[in-house]
């Protein structure tokens, strides 16, 4: 059996991680922001931890969302339907 560790790497994740996405990375700016477990149900277990986001990240998400919008936009539909990501 794979271990938690084994099985967060081979997620690209770690013990302690972002909270929020901009979809080209992931974000969290304080490392003194509160952490959030995520637990096994079965074993009571920590698997992760994910560092939650301010309200300062929230807007740097939205912001970045809204410029990614504005070029995506521009892009034809044709064009955006035959994207493969």
């Amino acid at each position: 059996m794979m271990s938690i560790a084994e099985i967060l790497k081979g997620l690209s994740l770690s013990v302690i991680n972002a909270g929020g996405s901009t979809g080209t990375h992931w974000w969290a700016s304080g490392v003194n922001s509160s952490l959030l477990e995520s637990v096994n149900p079965a074993t009571s277990e920590t698997i992760t931890q994910i560092r939650a986001c301010s309200a300062d990240d929230y807007e740097h998400i939205v912001r970045e969302s809204i410029a990614a919008f504005q070029q995506w936009r521009l892009v034809p539909a044709p064009k955006r339907g035959n994207s493969s990501g």
